[in-house]
């Protein structure tokens, strides 16, 4: 079964915070306060678990190691993802993780594998929680796909590809996105999963949103579809 992380406004963290099957924090936003004050409580008071991404997706460019440990230290956090580039080789991913894991057991460190060759290095390397960028996978040839099989998804290509590759698993804003467009999860499937007018680019101010009450309602059922497909 997959399990589900979901980014959101930062205005409605609670209005989702019953659907979420661990929290999936953004280091990019652990400088706010009530952001980082909000992660906090769920790490000390509630059984989910608590992972701090990078940024990498949203930002262009993934935060460096020092603030990384910084954050994962101060929200007890139970995993962070090392720091990434769509642009690097497997050799600059595994020193990456080893810098992190200077500073953090290495069990809590999750390696972002941009390609098969990140793949298989991290397994060489005995590193077992490999995460796997939408825009890599997206890519990789039919016959090498069964290397997706189990790994945490990094945003969110079409319900298909969880139907077929079951990863441990995946954060996602699209069912929030879509609902801000008024689409549900269904009809994003239909129309054959576009990205037209979904990625963060489009919306920029998407994490300072104030969603109404109708959108929060389409988010939480697009959520509670695409988390049907996972079980």
């Amino acid at each position: 079964m997959t399990k589900f992380a979901f980014e959101v406004p930062h205005a409605h963290l609670e209005d989702f915070e019953d659907l979420q099957d661990f929290h999936f924090a953004l280091s990019i936003h652990c400088g706010i306060k009530k952001y980082k004050d909000y992660y906090l409580d769920q790490s000390l008071n509630s059984f989910k678990r608590i992972w701090l991404d990078n940024g990498f997706n949203e930002r262009g460019r993934a935060d460096p190691v020092a603030l990384l440990v910084r954050y994962f230290i101060e929200l007890h956090a139970d995993k962070v993802i090392a720091p990434d580039s769509t642009r690097w080789d497997y050799t600059k991913l595994l020193k990456s993780f080893y810098r992190m894991a200077l500073y953090i057991p290495s069990y809590k460190i999750v390696i972002a594998a941009n390609s098969l060759m990140a793949v298989d290095a991290a397994h060489l390397h005995g590193i077992r929680d490999i995460a796997i960028p939408f825009r890599s996978r997206s890519t990789w040839p039919e016959y090498a796909k069964d290397r997706l099989v189990g790994h945490h998804f990094l945003g969110l290509n079409s319900i298909n590809e969880i139907k077929e590759f079951q990863p441990s698993s995946l954060d996602t804003s699209l069912p929030i996105r879509l609902a801000m467009k008024g689409m549900s999860m269904r009809q994003w499937h239909e129309r054959g999963c576009p990205r037209v007018g979904l990625w963060f680019k489009d919306n920029p101010n998407y994490f300072e949103t104030k969603l109404s009450t109708p959108v929060i309602d389409l988010a939480r059922s697009n959520i509670i579809q695409l988390k049907e497909v996972g079980k």
